[in-house]
Order: structure tokens, then sequence, then C-alpha cells
């Protein structure tokens, strides 16, 4: 069971899931990094990103995310999970 990572942003008036991106296994490194995820943490925490730290990752995955109204988390998820449903 690999752990992957994804940038989840939840509406802040609903908490409900609005937009994921799935971070690539060549990207986790630096994402974690930019996320000031500190090398010593097991990194299986739900870790919260700043305005400036979403721009910087998805600016990494060569993406543009402009929504004011989420709030953006890195969190992983186990590789299985997405291919048993």
């Amino acid at each position: 069971m690999a752990v992957r990572y994804e940038i989840n942003g939840y509406d802040q008036a609903t908490d409900d899931l609005s937009l994921s991106l799935k971070i690539p296994a060549s990207k986790a490194r630096s994402t974690l990094r930019i996320a000031g995820v500190p090398e010593d943490d097991d990194r299986l925490g739900s870790y919260p990103l700043s305005a400036g730290q979403m721009a910087e990752i998805a600016g990494l995955l060569g993406k543009t995310v402009d929504r004011n109204d989420l709030v953006f988390f890195l969190e992983p998820y186990a590789e299985t999970d997405r291919k048993a449903g």
C-alpha cells in the first residue's frame, strides 16, 4: 500500500469537498516541502495550506487555482483506496 497525496479544497460555508488535485509521486517531495511538513513527520496528517502555498503547489503541478471561497489541505490517501472504489 503506497501513500499518495492530494490537495483538497473545502467550501468555507458548507465544509463540502469542492476541489481535489492528485499530487503525482514525482512531485510529492516538493509538495511536502512547500506545505511545510517536517522531514521527521509521519506525513499521514491533514496539513492546512495558505493561499501562497496553494499557489506555489498549483504552479508546480502546472495548474491555476483561483478559488478564494475554499480552504485547502494537503492530505494523504492509500493508493489501494482509489482502486477499490
